[in-house]
C-alpha cells in the first residue's frame, strides 16, 4: 500500500507471507519423524522523496529507504532479522536526443544497496542476509504516438551469487497492453529468459509473467494493483495551460495527453523567458517542448524557435552571456534593443530593424553591442543599414516627419505613406503621422484608408480642429 501524501513524497507499507504447508521431518540419521510446518514472513516500511525537480515538477533526483523485518519459522525454531535498503534514481531529460525524430526520450540511472542489517539466527547458527549492490539504467521513449518503449539493464553484485546481469524490455501499446521480456545471466535453474504481459486499465493494473524452469516446469505469476484517488498537480504554471480532465475510457489517455500538457508548460515557460529577456532559456525550453510534442514545431512556436536560434547565434549570446546582462540594464537604450529583438523573434522584421537603428542612435559612443545588434538584424533580414537614421528616438521621428513632408510637397504620396508607416511602427500614437498618412491616401483616391487614418488621428488628438472640419466636409462626421 502506497500513499503519496505530498507531490514527490510517498510512504508505503507491504506485508508478504509464504507458507510451505506440512512437510515430512527427518532425524539426524534420516529416519522419518513427525510432519512439520515452515513459513516465511516479511514486513516493510518505505519512504521516498524527490530531492530535485525540473521546471514542470517532474522528479530529477529521487531517494528512498526501506526498513524491513524478515522472519522464518521451521516447526518450533524461528529466526528473524532487521535490514535497511537505500536507493537513488536520477532522471535525465536532454534537449538533444541520440535517436532523432523520437519525442520524449528519457534516461534513468539507479543505485540500490539492499539488506544492510542483522543476521538471521537459528539456535546457534547465524547467517547473513543476501546483501547486494544493484546498478541500473533505462531508456524511455515514445517512438510512435501512444506507444512507449523501455529498455533497461541492471548489474547486481552480491555476497551470495556471482555477478548478475539483467536485461529487460517493455513495449506499451496504446497505453493499454504491455509486452515484456527479460534475460538474466548466472541463472542455475531453468531458462535465462522470461516473458510477461500487462494490462493497464483505468484504475487497476493486471500483470502476468512466466519463467521456464526446465524439468521443474514453469513458474507463473499474476499480480493485481489498484489505484484509489489521485494527487493533484502542483506544477508552477497551473491554471495557465489547459489541464487534462479525468479520463472516462477503460484505456485512459492521460499519459499521452501529459506529453502535450508538459509540452505546453515548456512553451509557457519559454514565453515567460522571452518577456524576462532570458533568450537562451527560452530557446532551450522550446526545444524541450518540441521533443515532447513535435507538431508544435510546425506552427507559430517553430518560427519563434528558429528566429531565436538565429539571433542567439548571430549575437553569440551563448559564448558571451554578458551581452544578455546589457539588455537587462533597464535604461532607454537597452529597452529599445530588447524591443528590437522581440520584434525580430515575432517576425516583425521592419519594426525590429527600425528599433535597432534608434537603440544604437540613443548613444553611439556607448557599448558596441548596440551597433552589433543593428548590423546583425540587418544581415538576418537582408536590409542595408541606414546610416542617416541612426538617431535617438525623438530625433528619428522628427527626421522621418520632415521626409514625409518633403515627399508630400513633390506629390510622392506613396513615399509619404511609407515614411509615416515606419513612424507608426515605432510610435503608434503619433497623431501627426496618422494625419499625414490620411492626407496621402486621400490624394491617391483611397478614401477608405484616408478616413481610417484620420479617425485614428482624432482618437489620439480630439482637439485637432482642422482634421475634424475636413472630415465633416467629407461627410465622415
Amino acid at each position: 500500500v502506497a500513499y503519496p501524501y505530498k507531490p514527490g513524497r510517498v510512504f508505503a507499507f507491504s506485508y508478504s507471507g509464504l507458507s510451505y504447508g506440512e512437510i515430512q521431518g527427518y532425524d539426524a540419521v534420516g529416519t522419518a519423524t513427525k510432519k512439520i510446518s515452515a513459513s516465511d514472513k516479511n514486513v516493510a516500511f518505505y519512504y521516498g522523496s524527490a530531492l530535485t525537480k525540473d521546471e514542470i515538477e517532474r522528479p530529477v533526483l529521487s531517494v528512498g529507504a526501506t526498513l524491513k523485518n524478515a522472519s522464518e519459522n521451521l516447526d518450533s525454531a524461528s529466526a528473524s532479522a532487521f535490514a535497511f535498503d537505500f536507493g537513488a534514481l536520477y532522471s535525465l531529460r536532454p534537449n538533444k536526443y541520440w535517436v532523432k525524430e523520437i519525442p520524449a526520450q528519457e534516461f534513468r540511472f539507479s543505485a540500490v544497496i539492499k539488506n544492510l542489517g542483522t543476521k538471521m539466527k537459528f539456535d546457534k547458527e547465524a547467517f547473513d542476509l543476501p546483501r547486494s549492490l544493484n546498478l541500473g539504467a533505462a531508456w524511455l521513449s515514445h517512438p510512435w504516438g501512444a506507444h512507449r518503449l523501455i529498455l533497461s539493464a541492471e548489474s547486481v553484485l552480491s555476497n551470495y551469487d556471482k555477478h548478475i546481469l539483467r536485461l529487460g524490455a517493455e513495449y506499451l501499446l496504446f497505453q493499454l497492453v504491455a509486452v515484456r521480456a527479460g534475460y538474466q545471466t548466472n541463472k542455475y535453474i531453468g531458462s535465462k529468459i522470461n516473458f510477461g504481459i500487462g494490462f493497464k486499465l483505468s484504475f487497476v493494473d493486471i500483470d502476468y509473467s512466466m519463467t521456464p524452469f526446465g524439468d521443474l516446469g514453469s513458474m507463473q505469476k499474476i499480480g493485481i494493483s489498484a489505484k484509489f484517488g489521485y494527487l493533484k498537480s502542483s506544477q508552477p504554471l497551473k491554471g495557465e495551460v489547459a489541464r487534462v480532465k479525468d479520463a472516462k475510457l477503460v484505456a485512459p489517455k492521460e499519459k499521452i495527453e501529459k506529453l502535450q500538457e508538459f509540452a505546453m508548460d515548456y512553451v509557457k515557460l519559454a514565453e515567460k523567458n522571452i518577456n524576462e529577456k532570458e533568450y537562451l532559456s527560452a530557446y532551450d525550453n522550446l526545444d524541450k517542448a518540441f521533443n515532447l510534442e513535435p507538431k508544435l514545431k510546425d506552427g507559430k512556436w517553430g518560427k519563434v524557435s528558429n528566429r531565436l536560434g538565429l539571433i542567439i547565434d548571430s549575437l553569440r549570446l551563448r559564448e558571451m552571456p554578458e551581452k544578455i546582462k546589457i539588455l537587462s540594464q533597464g535604461n532607454a537604450q537597452s529597452d529599445l534593443a530588447d524591443k528590437a529583438i522581440k520584434a525580430y523573434i515575432n517576425s516583425e522584421d521592419l519594426k525590429s530593424f527600425l528599433l535597432a537603428h534608434i537603440s544604437y542612435g540613443t548613444n553611439i559612443k556607448g557599448n558596441s553591442f548596440y551597433e552589433e545588434l543593428l548590423y546583425s538584424i540587418g544581415e538576418l533580414i537582408r536590409m542595408s543599414v541606414r546610416s542617416d537614421e541612426i538617431l535617438p528616438k525623438d530625433s528619428w521621428i522628427t527626421q522621418k516627419l520632415k521626409k514625409s513632408a518633403g515627399y508630400f510637397y513633390v506629390k510622392q504620396y506613396n513615399m509619404v505613406i511609407k515614411e509615416c508607416e515606419e513612424i507608426l511602427l515605432v510610435d503608434e500614437n503619433n497623431y501627426l503621422a496618422w494625419t499625414r498618412a490620411g492626407s496621402a491616401y486621400f490624394m491617391l483616391g483611397d478614401k477608405e484608408k484616408a478616413r481610417a487614418s484620420y479617425e485614428r488621428a482624432l482618437a489620439i488628438n480630439p482637439n485637432d480642429i482642422m482634421t475634424l472640419k475636413f472630415m465633416q466636409a467629407q461627410g465622415w462626421k
